[in-house]
């Protein structure tokens, strides 16, 4: 194994599971350094389609509504904000937040689009669904943070890996992204890429993670082990392999 983890640039991933026909040709790894749980082969075509099934276990309308609450909570809706929306959400939170917003210019890029050539233009980005998708999510914050003015926010959703804990997932739940983040795996993935958190992702909900963060400092050049979060993350997955086998067998 070659490939290293995009959070702690360690060559440590160790093969944990296996979604077998939902996935041919792909394995779930999980970084003994950091514990990011993410998949392998990582290609563009893979997140492209990867995107196209995320979107159909997302519901769009309630994580438009949160999304513009934790805005309304760190911008002013009354004045002339530039906003880059990426993912592809884009009818659904255009509408919400011009209707709290109408003096904001909004700027909406689809999930495979590129939005390196927009730095420093933005006020906020909103980040939707597309982190967990992408090849490289340390290069796609970087390009979040260059896209920001000085002291711009960040507005990032993304699904939460502790859902596969609940014991009740009827389908096979590794077949929509490419990474697999927990608060503590995303929380350092913000940090190292020079954002400050100012509203993390709330501990009740099990299925989304939802931050704010704030452009301040360069990257980090590297990140410390974490093995409380690597065992966390074994433990959270055996139990999901278990569920997994006991609902297979009693179909």
């Amino acid at each position: 194994m070659t490939e290293t983890c995009d959070l702690c640039h360690l060559s440590a991933l160790e093969p944990i599971y296996e979604p077998a026909a939902s996935r041919p040709g792909l394995t779930v790894y999980l970084c003994s350094g950091c514990g990011l749980v993410q998949s392998l082969p990582r290609t563009e075509g893979t997140a492209r389609s990867v995107a196209d099934c995320n979107n159909l276990h997302s519901d769009k309308a309630s994580r438009t509504k949160a999304c513009l609450s934790l805005i309304r909570a760190h911008a002013d809706l009354d004045s002339r904000l530039c906003v880059l929306h990426t993912g592809s959400n884009r009818g659904p939170f255009a509408r919400a937040l011009l209707t709290a917003a109408p003096k904001a210019i909004l700027t909406s890029v689809g999930p495979d689009e590129d939005d390196r050539p927009l730095e420093a233009h933005f006020d906020i980005v909103y980040s939707w669904r597309t982190i967990a998708q992408r090849v490289s999510p340390a290069s796609t914050l970087a390009d979040h943070w260059r896209a920001l003015k000085p002291d711009g926010l960040l507005i990032i959703d993304a699904p939460n890996i502790a859902q596969i804990g609940s014991g009740d997932i009827a389908e096979e739940w590794f077949i929509d992204n490419l990474y697999y983040f927990s608060r503590r795996t995303l929380a350092r993935l913000l940090e190292i890429a020079g954002f400050e958190i100012v509203a993390g992702a709330d501990v009740r909900d099990g299925e989304n993670l939802l931050f704010a963060a704030r452009k301040r400092n360069g990257p980090m050049c590297s990140v410390g082990r974490d093995f409380a979060e690597v065992d966390a993350a074994l433990t959270l997955i055996a139990s999901y392999v278990t569920a997994r086998v006991n609902a297979q067998r009693a179909a």
